[in-house]
């Protein structure tokens, strides 16, 4: 959570409610996150796959020019 969202929760705090209003908006914020988080990592693997792709690439082609495995 940033700061801001924070400093939001605990404003939160001083309303009579026993804090189910922040507790709900802990719960919204949260939701938020975790939706963001499972983007990330989408993409994140997106990147992985590719970067393995070409590193898979390089070496096939290292190998062929005739390094052996152990200079890379």
């Amino acid at each position: 959570f940033s700061l801001e969202e924070i400093r939001q929760l605990l404003n939160l705090y001083n309303f009579g409610d026993h804090r189910t209003r922040q507790i709900k908006q802990s719960y919204s914020l949260g939701l938020e996150r975790l939706e963001s988080m499972k983007s990330q990592k989408k993409e994140l693997k997106s990147a992985i796959r590719d970067l393995q792709i070409q590193l898979d690439l390089c070496k096939e082609l290292l190998i062929k020019r005739g390094a052996s495995s152990e200079q890379f």
